[in-house]
């Protein structure tokens, strides 16, 4: 099992890594793999599924994909050290033949994370900072969201 960042594009998902990793040889021999993709945070949901990999040369492409979702238009030490070996990267494409989805949040209603922040909406704890590469809000300002009752708000 491994984690990667991932994109999903024309109902295929996407991943990039570096030509010699591991993960790379082992989908080349094994060309079917299992995936989750999921919040790593509760509450806990997701779809998991199986599907076949080709490995393929648009690694660059499919880096800077990443780059922009999970990191956000602004350089960061981060995205120069990826970029600094782009010219190595391959993708990972995926293309699944099963999928089921699974949501515990009735579960786990009453799990809190530790942001500290009560929803101003429903009073739930159980709510996080969405802002994850957002550079169109000003910085003072952070966007959270309830896991409760779905709302959205600037503290």
């Amino acid at each position: 099992m491994i984690s990667l960042w991932f994109e999903q594009i024309d109902g295929k998902i996407y991943c990039a890594t570096q030509k010699s990793a591991k993960i790379v040889s082992h989908l080349k021999n094994n060309p079917v793999c299992g995936f989750e993709i999921a919040a790593d945070k509760p509450p806990y949901k997701g779809i998991r599924g199986e599907g076949t990999v080709k490995i393929t040369n648009n690694g660059n492409t499919i880096l800077d994909i990443l780059i922009k979702k999970y990191l956000g238009e602004k350089e960061s030490t981060l995205s120069k050290y990826l970029k600094t070996n782009s010219n190595t990267e391959v993708a990972i494409e995926i293309t699944p033949h099963k999928i089921s989805n699974y949501d515990y949040t009735k579960r786990m209603k009453d799990t809190v994370l530790s942001t500290g922040k009560e929803c101003p909406t429903c009073g739930s704890k159980n709510c996080e900072s969405v802002n994850k590469g957002n550079t169109d809000v000003i910085s003072t300002w952070e966007k959270y969201q309830c896991y409760n009752c779905k709302k959205f708000w600037y503290y």
